[in-house]
């Protein structure tokens, strides 16, 4: 998507209202936890710059995602008891594994379409080898006095032109 890094949000509008950014997800997070597993502020201070020394690559988007993922239990409990700053931290690695995978099978299915769409494309405008050979017999007629050489040479030469007459 189009969020800014962690990092940019820092450049643009300084470290502590990037911290401070941050702190409030994890202070989201925290409500979704049991009242004995809650983080306490100073849990989420460290909690906060430890992600923004360390994980300030990630996007808005995709730390507000590991957040609801986390919540939802997608990479299991935190920690049976207490929660830990570093039990969520180390959570984090097995979010950007997962979105790395999803991002590489986002970008083959893009290419994928992207090879279809351009099959299509050949389909549709792809002639035979007899239509061009007729097609390169007339051009050859019109413009070179029969001369089929001459006119592959002028055709690869200027291939927009001669598509373009084609196309007509």
């Amino acid at each position: 998507g189009s969020a800014p890094a962690i990092a940019r949000l820092g450049i643009e509008c300084g470290d502590d209202f990037a911290v401070w950014w941050i702190a409030d997800q994890v202070a989201s997070y925290s409500t979704t936890l049991s009242e004995a597993d809650r983080l306490t502020s100073a849990d989420i201070d460290q909690l906060s710059l430890a992600i923004y020394a360390n994980y300030s690559t990630l996007n808005l988007a995709e730390l507000m995602l590991f957040f609801s993922r986390l919540a939802a239990g997608v990479y299991g409990q935190v920690a049976f008891g207490r929660v830990r700053p570093e039990n969520i931290t180390a959570k984090i690695p097995l979010f950007m594994a997962a979105r790395r995978r999803e991002i590489e099978r986002y970008e083959k299915e893009r290419e994928r379409m992207e090879r279809a769409a351009e099959e299509e494309h050949r389909r549709k405008h792809a002639v035979s080898h007899q239509e061009y050979k007729r097609m390169l017999a007339a051009f050859a007629a019109e413009r070179f006095g029969g001369d089929e050489d001459k006119a592959q040479e002028y055709i690869a030469t200027h291939p927009t032109e001669f598509k373009n007459k084609t196309a007509k």
